[in-house]
Parts: structure tokens; sequence; C-alpha cells
């Protein structure tokens, strides 16, 4: 890192591109709920609409902020500032085992979630992004899937693994015992993806 470029000063760049890129990407879903008329909710959208107005905000708030502040910061060293080691192959089988232990926790974990109950006011919303979530993932042929997986896997994936891991996690808490600073990020990110139930 640039001796000029503190980790509280990429922070603080990130946030500021996240916020003004939420503005930015929010914008999609603003104008296609107003073409929908009066009385017409976000959920009448179509399936495609909603896929393409997610992809754009996804991409605003995440993607993009990140690349930008990482740009600002570093200009043509920003991959060496957040990915100094190559993938490490000779851990692949641990990774694997892992991964199948884990899903069965975190299966488990989210049965649990399900069963606290919740107030009216917070089931609202997680409702409405269950339906959401549903037309996304509603396949009626290959644009349909391929919208979907530039929406889910490219703006949303790699946006959010750029910010959260390798900004915040890598060079923001890179000082800190790497255990907390991965709690850390994951705690964050855990609260810009709200969700109660």
């Amino acid at each position: 890192m640039a001796s000029e470029i503190t980790p509280l000063t990429l922070f603080l760049f990130t946030v500021m591109f996240m916020l003004f890129g939420a503005f930015l990407g929010s914008a999609p879903f603003l104008l296609l709920s107003v073409n929908l008329g009066k009385g017409g909710e976000l959920m009448d959208m179509s399936p495609q609409s909603l896929r393409i107005a997610a992809f754009i905000n996804h991409l605003f708030t995440f993607a993009i902020p990140g690349f930008a502040a990482l740009y600002l910061c570093f200009q043509q060293r920003w991959w060496q500032a957040v990915n100094e080691r190559n993938f490490p192959g000779n851990n692949f089988g641990l990774m694997l085992v892992f991964c199948l232990v884990a899903l069965p926790v975190v299966g488990l974990s989210a049965w649990i979630n399900l069963q606290v109950p919740l107030p009216e006011w917070a089931m609202r919303p997680e409702e409405q992004t269950t339906e959401m979530l549903g037309k996304i993932l509603s396949f009626d042929g290959p644009g349909s899937l391929a919208m979907a997986l530039l929406t889910i896997a490219v703006a949303a994936g790699v946006g959010e693994e750029l910010i959260f891991r390798g900004i915040l996690q890598k060079i923001v808490l890179g000082k800190l015992n790497h255990h907390i600073a991965i709690w850390i990020a994951a705690a964050l990110f855990s609260l810009i993806n709200l969700e109660l139930a």
C-alpha cells in the first residue's frame, strides 16, 4: 500500500462511493415502479425487469464503488492490494471437507432462525424479499438465466467480496488478528444484508 494511503482513507472512500452508488443504483427500481402507474407495486414488475434493476443496483452499490476506491487509492496496483497470494490449491481437499461439514450446520442454524417468532413489522420486509427473490430466480429461458447469473454471481458476488473480503477484511482490518478481522467483516456484511427471518 502506498505510504500516503491509509486504511482509514480507503475505508472512507469506499463508504462514500457505496452511498453514492446505492443512490444511483436505486434509480431503476424507482423508475420501474413509477412506470407501473398508480397502485402498482414493485412486485408487479416482470421477473426480467426485476433482474435488470437488481443487477444495476448491485453493480452501483458494491462492484463499481469497490473498484473505484481501490483504483483511486492504488492505481494499477489495486489487484496486489487485495490479493497478495495465489489460490492455495494444496488445501483444496481440506476446503471441500469443510464445506461438506459446514452445509448441515448452516441448514440447522437457518431452521433455528425460522423458529424464532417475529413481529409483523419485521416479517413483512422478509416476505417481500422472498417474493422478489422467487421472481428473480424463476427462469423461463437462457436469457433470464443469464441475467440472474449476472445479477447474483457477478454484480452482487464479486462486488460484495471485493468490498467485504478484499478492502474491509484484508486492508482496513488487516493489522488486527485475522480471526477478529474475519468476524468484523462478516458482522458488517450481515448488517448490510440484514434479514431477520
